[in-house]
């Protein structure tokens, strides 16, 4: 900035200089406040995401520990592990794929309502997003449903069956 400010001298050295800065620190101050919304937004959503996760871990939980002499029975005639864990990670992934589903339909219906009076909101519809954005809730549930799916393949068949 001292450059500048000793070629404004050199031109007119009756020109006051109250505030120079550059164009990215004056776009940089307007642009606090987004950058702070944007922030909180992103937390909120970080911590909603880890609530809902842990409400799949627990209903998952819930339902092995309910089905636990169907998965015993299942082992003992011959079930395999890798069958069983796929079993219990598909009916756990059943919701989620579906709010996905409802939940990427929604946003693209509120872009599409949203691009006449928005000028600024474009693409209608980015491909990009609609592949990328779920692919972190997709691995952050098989992540959560893995732990009880993985406990009722393991379910031992001799304990089961003596509970009968």
């Amino acid at each position: 900035m001292e450059p500048l400010r000793q070629t404004i001298r050199e031109v007119g050295a009756d020109i006051a200089i109250v505030d120079a800065a550059t164009g990215a620190a004056f776009v940089g101050a307007d642009m606090i406040t987004p950058k702070i919304l944007g922030s909180i937004c992103g937390l909120l959503g970080c911590l909603a995401l880890l609530l809902s996760l842990t409400g799949l871990y627990g209903v998952t939980s819930q339902m092995v520990a309910s089905r636990t002499r169907e998965f015993g029975v299942r082992i003992a005639i011959g079930g395999e592990y890798r069958h069983l864990l796929t079993m219990v990670l598909s009916e756990a992934l059943h919701p989620v794929v579906g709010g996905l589903a409802a939940g990427l339909f929604l946003g693209v219906i509120v872009r599409l309502v949203l691009r006449g009076p928005v000028a600024r909101v474009a693409p209608a519809i980015d491909p990009l997003v609609l592949v990328a954005v779920p692919i972190p809730f997709v691995l952050s549930a098989l992540i959560a449903c893995y732990f009880p799916a993985r406990r009722a393949a393991k379910t031992d068949p001799g304990v089961t069956l003596r509970d009968l």
